[in-house]
């Protein structure tokens, strides 16, 4: 894979984790409201921010601004970052050990989701496009 391609795979994964992030956090939120009966946004999006339950999906948003920040930088982005976000977006979808809490979370999620494993394949397709 040349370097453009990289660059686009990483692109499309990150809009990807997009995608299964909001799916995520929307099926957090009617989770945390059957229980708690309510929540305004800005108690749902303290908890996302602080809640040691919901530390997972903090994993995913933190790849996204790393992405984007990167993509960002005016110098452009050295090859050695591109295939550092390509191997991070990678271990945190693959079927490998590392990331062994978020994966779990995701699976159990992803019975009551059927997009959301969809939305992984689509991302490490990306990453190896």
């Amino acid at each position: 894979m040349n370097q453009s391609e990289i660059r686009e795979g990483i692109w499309q994964a990150r809009n990807k984790m997009l995608d299964l992030h909001k799916l995520l956090i929307d099926a957090e939120k009617r989770e945390i409201e059957l229980i708690s009966g309510g929540i305004s946004p800005a108690q749902f999006l303290g908890l996302l921010m602080e809640d040691a339950e919901l530390a997972w999906l903090r994993l995913i948003s933190g790849l996204i601004v790393r992405i984007d920040e990167s993509f960002d930088a005016k110098d452009g982005i050295p090859n050695d970052l591109l295939e550092e976000l390509r191997r991070e977006v990678e271990m945190l979808f693959d079927d490998g050990d590392h990331n062994a809490e978020f994966k779990s979370k995701l699976a159990a999620r992803a019975g009551s989701l059927p997009d959301a494993e969809a939305m992984v394949k689509q991302i490490l397709a990306s990453t190896k496009a």
